[in-house]
């Protein structure tokens, strides 16, 4: 088939179709394709009758009888079309088929033509229209009603034998027949498809049904999903916070400011309990609320309320409608708060407050945020506790390395005191002096006074220092034709004198460990030979011989005394 075939047999078709399409107001797809039917059939039935018209007038020329007999049938089928298109489809079939037997009966009565030619030229065009469109029961009465009418057909003409119309009439009753089974049988096949259809829109339904909720319930399962993947986003936000502070004040600030945008709360507030654990104080809170509660030193009594309920007992507790709970607090300041949870701080068996969360919305807390949020304010309590314990590890090392610093200082001073620390110099010929403090107090006082380089910009003092403490200096001294000092060549030998003062640290840390280590090798060397003779004498003698030796050849007496002698005071000494 060429292209242009199928566009004509398209274009025909359409052409059709607009011709039997049913009226607009039908509206029911039933009705719809009934009215279709109707018109097509009733569209056949004219031109049938039409080109039959037009055959009997080419064999007979103008017969008048015939065509005022024929005629008014054409006229008839097509005023039957025309009501065909209209909302009321059924009353022009109903007319067409009345139209047709009436027309038929009048020709037989007439004798126009002859038996056979009469009945068979129309009647079963009028019955298969009437079976196309009637049910089964109106096809049986229509059948019924022409043959009963024919059959009186002899009473009233002379031109109709009953031997042939007997025959006639048999044959069409055997298609009428034919007929009504054929609709019978497509109206059983329709009802049984229709069945189907209906069961199988009815399951469809039921799927459809059961997959919108299947849908309604993933779409649920979704929205909680995303829900607490924001709440779980929120906690990890919180926890990043939480591990990244250590400034109380700071921690609480951000606590809450991160809490109430990530759970889109109307209030959040952080209580930490004072020194004595009698009151939860107030130390952070959102909004104008919180600023105005934060200035009132707002403070709420352990044990009451629903913080001080929770601090108390180390439990949350939540308040889905604030006006059931018996133990809120209601706080003027949030007057909008609809449902609220207080949740505990809580770390390694310790309560140090509580986080209060508020709503506008009624029941706004369910167990998964709960879960969430304690699990923040336990992370969160940690935090706190973190910073509690690395303050007073701070305080501790502080209070260390100051009595570590002291104790340096002191060993330091003592060292410059004994002089045992010598002072040297070299000049521009790598000659090595000596020199004191006490040489040079103008340059000593610059040192410690922190000043680096001279006046006259060729000569620079560099502090050496241990743990703050000045342990001495270093003067350089350039040439005046290499020009004064840069700051590169300044920050080189500080560097260096950093080392030093290292260095120098480090040596008097080793001297002093040789020393601790001479001392206690020579008291063990004392006790092995006091503790090597088990007789008094001996052992006295042999205390007093080593402890001379040991304290330079110094004269030592040793005596024991009676115990129950009285003291010069008149005690007994015990």
């Amino acid at each position: 088939m060429t292209n242009s075939e199928y566009q004509t047999q398209t274009k025909k078709k359409s052409v059709f179709e607009k011709l039997v399409i049913a009226h607009p107001a039908i509206q029911n797809a039933k009705e719809r394709s009934e009215a279709r039917l109707a018109a097509g059939m009733s569209l056949v039935a004219f031109f049938w009758t039409f080109i039959g018209l037009i055959s009997i007038t080419a064999m007979r020329g103008f017969d008048i009888p015939v065509l005022a007999s024929v005629l008014p049938l054409v006229i008839a089928y097509l005023i039957a079309y025309a009501a065909c298109r209209t909302p009321y489809y059924m009353q022009g079939i109903i007319f067409l088929v009345i139209a047709g037997s009436i027309n038929t009966a009048v020709l037989l009565v007439l004798g126009v033509e002859n038996i056979a030619s009469t009945l068979f030229g129309a009647i079963p065009l009028v019955f298969i229209v009437g079976t196309t469109v009637f049910s089964t029961r109106g096809s049986a009465i229509l059948v019924a009603a022409n043959i009963l009418i024919f059959a009186l057909v002899p009473l009233f003409s002379i031109h109709v034998t009953p031997r042939d119309l007997f025959r006639d009439l048999l044959a069409l009753l055997f298609l009428g027949v034919a007929l009504i089974v054929a609709v019978s049988s497509r109206s059983r096949t329709e009802n049984e498809r229709l069945e189907e259809a209906t069961q199988v829109n009815q399951k469809l339904q039921d799927l459809s049904n059961t997959l919108g909720e299947h849908i309604e319930d993933l779409n649920e399962r979704t929205r909680k999903l995303e829900e607490y993947s924001s709440y779980l986003k929120g906690a990890a936000e919180v926890s990043r916070v939480a591990a990244s502070h250590t400034d109380p004040e700071e921690l609480s600030r951000q606590v809450v400011d991160l809490i109430r945008q990530h759970f889109d709360l109307y209030y959040v507030g952080l209580f930490l309990t004072d020194k004595k654990e009698e009151w939860a104080v107030l130390r952070a809170g959102t909004g104008k609320a919180g600023e105005t509660m934060l200035a009132d030193n707002h403070h709420l009594k352990i044990g009451e309320g629903m913080i001080g309920w929770a601090v108390k007992y180390g439990e949350s507790r939540i308040a889905l409608d604030v006006g059931e709970d018996a133990v809120r607090f209601e706080n003027p300041a949030l007057p909008e708060t609809r449902s609220e949870g207080a949740l505990p701080l809580r770390s390694r068996g310790r309560v140090l407050g509580a986080l209060t969360v508020q709503s506008r919305q009624p029941a706004a807390f369910n167990e998964d945020i709960i879960t969430v949020l304690q699990t923040m304010a336990d992370q969160i309590a940690i935090a706190f506790d973190n910073a509690e314990l690395l303050a007073k590890s701070e305080t501790a090392l502080e209070a260390e390395r100051r009595a570590y610093g002291k104790l340096s200082q002191e060993s330091w001073r003592a060292l410059t005191q004994s002089g045992d620390i010598p002072a040297y110099g070299v000049t521009p010929k790598g000659k090595s002096l000596a020199f004191s403090e006490e040489e040079n107090p103008k340059e000593m006082k610059a040192i410690r006074e922190g000043q680096i380089i001279q006046k006259d910009g060729v000569t620079a003092l560099l502090p050496i220092k241990s743990r703050g403490q000045i342990l001495g200096g270093i003067r350089i001294t350039k040439n005046s034709e290499s020009g004064k000092w840069t700051k590169e060549q300044i920050q080189l030998a500080e560097t260096l004198s950093e080392q030093l003062s290292v260095a120098l640290e480090s040596a008097r840390l080793f001297d002093q460990a040789q020393r601790k280590a001479e001392r206690e090798a020579i008291i063990s060397e004392i006790s092995a030979k006091v503790g090597a003779s088990m007789r008094m004498d001996t052992i006295l003698k042999t205390t007093v011989k080593e402890l001379g030796k040991t304290l330079g050849n110094s004269e030592i007496i040793f005596h024991l005394t009676d115990p129950e002698r009285e003291t010069d005071n008149g005690n007994k000494t015990s």
